[in-house]
């Protein structure tokens, strides 16, 4: 496959060029250290607890036998889940004129298709307000999933994902320092 701009490389090029280069053209040069893994483990958590707030979904993750992710296979994968109708499909990958894009989650609406894309706009905030950000989310997934809040037919689901993510433990793991 030729080398295509994706949403991920071109953040990493805003935010250093050099950065860039070594992920395309020297990748077995990355420092992963334990910090790096753990976090890179927390995120694997929260995407599939995400995936599952759609009900039923497919996911088109594919990989290469080196560990890397086959594109095309997912570009592919996508096309045929759309055409059968499937009502969510996570990790939707398309191309357009050797650029490539992936959305975390897909869904089929009465309107066509809706794309969710989590969190992606944070990338982009102050860390501190990164920081800020998750503790009052993790806040109002507590506050929203606790046996004293009060709801209706409106807010229901909203109440029944945060229970099940208070319920989980997942957020008794995670310590969010103020920084």
């Amino acid at each position: 496959m030729a080398r295509r701009l994706s949403k991920s490389r071109y953040t990493l090029f805003c935010q250093c060029e050099k950065a860039l280069w070594l992920r395309v053209n020297k990748p077995e040069e990355a420092i992963v250290d334990a910090g790096l893994e753990a976090r890179f483990e927390q995120g694997n958590e929260v995407g599939d607890l995400a995936m599952g707030l759609f009900g039923n979904y497919v996911e088109v993750t594919a990989e290469r036998e080196d560990g890397s992710l086959d594109l095309e296979a997912m570009v592919e994968k996508t096309k045929q889940e759309m055409n059968k109708g499937t009502e969510t499909i996570c990790e939707a990958s398309f191309t357009f004129e050797n650029n490539y894009c992936a959305v975390d989650i897909l869904r089929k609406t009465d309107n066509g298709w809706d794309s969710n894309r989590f969190a992606e706009s944070t990338k982009y905030y102050h860390r501190t307000i990164q920081q800020t950000l998750m503790r009052s989310i993790v806040a109002i997934i507590k506050m929203v999933g606790s046996n004293t809040y009060d709801y209706d037919l409106r807010n229901k689901s909203s109440h029944e994902l945060c229970k099940r993510i208070v319920e989980s433990g997942l957020l008794d793991e995670v310590s969010l320092p103020m920084v």
